[in-house]
């Protein structure tokens, strides 16, 4: 909600949603060739079925997942 409204005081009302930003993202992160599941980890999101209940991903690849942000954030930097 709180990212929902920075884009409303940004004048980003009606064009876009936190959700878009999420799909970026991830779509981005795939394309540059990070597994999907840190990239899944790193969403949030539940793992399917059986997975989702018995492993708890927070502490899976955790080492990874800041190298891969870093690599996210030298590809915004490097293409603005």
């Amino acid at each position: 909600m709180t990212f929902g409204m920075a884009l409303k005081r940004m004048g980003f009302e009606g064009r876009h949603v936190p959700h878009g930003t999420c799909h970026a993202v991830a779509t981005g992160l795939k394309e540059m060739g990070c597994p999907g599941g840190w990239i899944e980890m790193q969403l949030s999101h539940k793992l399917p079925g059986i997975q989702g209940v018995y492993t708890h991903p927070e502490h899976m690849a955790l080492e990874q997942r800041p190298a891969m942000m870093q690599a996210w954030a030298d590809r915004l930097f490097s293409t603005g």
